[in-house]
């Protein structure tokens, strides 16, 4: 029998071009120029992972900032600096590390910072994201000793710590660290997949992939990268509340870069392991049910700017316009002229007289902000409306 001889898929000279230049303009503060192959995926994510930890926003940075300051002030006043220490309060329980965690899920929707280079902003501080701040976090766990791994959902990264002889999943929801052996359904070769039986408000279990994290930190940060590359392409994602406009001025900047190859293909080669865990029917449910729930953040925010959009108009109008009127009052001014209210924002329905101006504002600032969404989510935010009116 002719022996089958087992292949990889490696980067083409295009790709290893392309990663390069992404590396360089939107990974590494300080470019350490390691071509991407599955044998190098440990040196880059801890050389990510290094450079996060001189990021003042992280404990360690912050330390490191008020060591950099101590030592400048002592070289002004002629003193050796040799031998200061600086230190900060290390965590000591699983209730300290875990509060540590929560404390970074506050906030969570700080643009793109999701590598050293993009959490950097002009004025020299930083900004991490969700995943930014996972990944200093795990860092800054290992830098400690702990034995950490990431556990990845359709929206957002957790930690995962061994402490005590027991794995926990770290700043979820709950006040307390999840035990997560007591979680797990299915341990596969390479990750395990937990649920988590709390349901949400869809009763729906939460699904987490609980995977190596170094290879994690990789896969998470391709995997933006790719989510860049289709916002530079202007195809339809599902985003975050609150990051797209920061994603676009990102994606347009790098255009050339992201637009290069094709980054999810990229991702396959490197982490070809990790494609399987993707191709879980559960996982894929849970992605879905993430979607939708990412599509109503979306929809709120539409009506919430809208509102308050209203609020602005009418004050120029009227005197203290939002003490006369109310958020559920011009609800209710919408229900009292359903089918004008939609045909109007959603057709070539002219303006009428008889509305009330308070509502005549409204459903022009409505129909203005749906005319700048894509088809798509005009779709959706139709239907809520309709759905809104009662028609």
């Amino acid at each position: 029998m002719e022996q089958q001889v087992q292949t990889f898929e490696h980067l083409t000279e295009a790709e290893q071009k392309a990663w390069h230049r992404v590396a360089n303009e939107l990974v590494f503060v300080n470019d350490p120029n390691i071509d991407l192959t599955q044998s190098n995926v440990d040196q880059i994510s801890e050389t990510i992972q290094r450079e996060m930890l001189e990021l003042p926003v992280t404990q360690a940075g912050k330390i490191k900032s008020v060591y950099d300051s101590i030592s400048q002030t002592f070289e002004k006043l002629g003193i050796d600096p040799a031998g200061i220490k600086v230190t900060g309060e290390q965590t000591k329980t699983l209730d300290d590390i875990n509060n540590l965690a929560r404390v970074n899920a506050i906030d969570s929707y700080q643009g793109w910072g999701f590598t050293p280079r993009l959490a950097e902003d002009p004025e020299g501080g930083s900004a991490l994201n969700c995943l930014g701040k996972a990944i200093a976090l795990g860092t800054e766990l290992k830098d400690e000793g702990f034995a950490v791994r990431m556990a990845i959902t359709p929206d957002h990264p957790y930690i995962v710590v061994e402490f005590g002889g027991r794995n926990y999943l770290l700043g979820y929801q709950t006040e307390t660290p999840l035990d997560i052996e007591r979680l797990i359904t299915e341990q596969k070769n390479g990750f395990e997949l937990i649920k988590i039986a709390e349901k949400d408000d869809g009763g729906q279990s939460r699904i987490l992939l609980v995977v190596d994290f170094n290879q994690a930190v990789m896969h998470e940060i391709l995997e933006n990268i790719a989510v860049l590359e289709r916002i530079s392409k202007q195809e339809d994602i599902y985003l975050l509340p609150g990051t797209d406009q920061e994603g676009q001025a990102v994606a347009n900047k790098h255009k050339d870069t992201l637009e290069a190859v094709d980054w999810k293909l990229v991702q396959g080669k490197v982490l070809p392991h990790m494609r399987k865990m993707f191709e879980n029917e559960e996982w894929k449910k849970e992605v879905a049910r993430m979607q939708e729930v990412r599509d109503e953040q979306y929809r709120a925010k539409f009506w919430n700017s809208a509102f308050n959009e209203t609020y602005e108009v009418l004050r120029e109008r009227l005197e203290d316009a939002e003490g006369k009127i109310s958020r559920t009052e011009l609800i209710q001014q919408t229900k009292q002229y359903p089918i004008w209210m939609y045909d109007y924002v959603t057709g070539n329905v002219p303006m009428d007289e008889k509305i009330p101006l308070e509502l005549l504002v409204f459903a022009d600032i409505l129909k203005s902000k749906l005319l700048k969404e894509s088809p798509k989510i005009q779709e959706q935010l139709k239907t809520k409306l309709r759905k809104n009116l009662d028609i």
